[in-house]
């Protein structure tokens, strides 16, 4: 059932009241930043599964672009077959996902969904919000998700594995979230004073830090007590970030309502059981790639690497002031 914007305006504001100082949203200490130090092999181990400078290659060429409407899949005829063929002179794998509006569990048809490297439509949602197309194996892929109703939004890069579409290796999502929520967002960024201003030629992210198994079907998708970090990519030892240091970038950690599901405030400094967290004003920079990351005591997540690249918004997206960046599950850490 869609929830009227009204009602989010007053559940957030009784939130802020109830939360009055924010005291739960306080400095890192010491002790939380030397944990986080002799975690560093955390962020600094390889993992074949994030694009590194040494795979971003021209890509456009061997990417065959959708064609015509989808068709039965040969081994799975629920399943969306990829809407382009398949180049035989690359060694392409398949791609899926599906695109589900933020708060509601029924899936969003009509989505057009963008190759950002090739600057390319490579599918559009079918009625089940299910999309599938083909891509070169080991090449990166960036998506951004379109729809009239909600705001663009960017996934992480990943590099791409070989797939059959059915083990979901090469898989995305897409929470689309509406442009009144985007407006409540946006107000409640403003609720603490230490907030900083939101810059337009920065991007803004959401990352769901996922539970084990969770996904978006679930009301409470996140692994409560988990700290986010947001490095660059590749991490050097020279110039590693940690949590309490001057150059983190703004994290609010968004908490929870039995009926409204997330309550957008600034509720903590570690995540809760919903999981989510709004880092502010990422530099956007067409090279540098960033490597997110998250750390609680004895659990092991995945991690993930995003872009923030001016020239992807300016061609695909110009009207539009938020250059989003949404990792939903399973796009961003999730408890392995």
């Amino acid at each position: 059932m869609k929830k009227p914007f009204t009602l989010y305006l007053i559940s957030a504001l009784f939130s802020s009241i109830c939360l009055t100082s924010l005291q739960s949203y306080g400095e890192f200490t010491e002790s939380d930043t030397a944990k986080l130090y002799k975690t560093s092999e955390l962020l600094l181990d390889t993992d074949p599964s994030i694009p590194t400078p040494e795979n971003l290659l021209d890509i456009h060429n061997s990417v065959a672009i959708a064609t015509g409407p989808n068709q039965a899949h040969e081994a799975d005829s629920s399943k969306p077959s990829p809407t382009n063929p398949p180049d035989p002179n690359n060694l392409n794998t398949v791609v899926t996902g599906f695109a589900q509006a933020h708060g509601q569990y029924g899936q969003l048809a009509d989505v057009e969904v963008i190759a950002l490297e090739i600057g390319e439509t490579v599918a559009i949602t079918d009625e089940k919000g299910e999309f599938s197309f083909y891509y070169p194996q080991e090449q990166p892929l960036t998506l951004m998700f379109r729809h009239p109703s909600y705001h663009p939004s960017q996934t992480a890069t990943i590099t791409v594995k070989p797939s059959n579409g059915r083990d979901k290796k090469n898989y995305f999502t897409y929470q689309a979230i509406s442009y009144s929520k985007i407006e409540l967002i946006t107000w409640t960024r403003h609720l603490p004073e230490f907030a900083p201003t939101i810059k337009d030629d920065h991007c803004q992210m959401i990352v769901t830090v996922a539970g084990k198994g969770k996904t978006l079907y679930d009301n409470e998708q996140g692994e409560a007590g988990a700290q986010l970090l947001i490095n660059y990519w590749p991490v050097k030892k020279e110039n590693i970030r940690f949590l309490g240091s001057e150059d983190t970038f703004h994290q609010c950690y968004y908490g929870t309502f039995p009926i409204f599901h997330t309550n957008p405030t600034c509720t903590d400094i570690r995540t809760t059981h919903d999981g989510g967290v709004f880092v502010s004003n990422i530099p956007s920079n067409n090279t540098q790639k960033y490597l997110v990351a998250a750390h609680k005591p004895a659990v092991r997540f995945s991690k993930a690497v995003f872009q923030c690249r001016k020239d992807w918004w300016e061609k695909h997206a110009p009207e539009h002031y938020y250059k989003l960046i949404n990792l939903s599950p399973p796009n961003g850490p999730t408890a392995q």
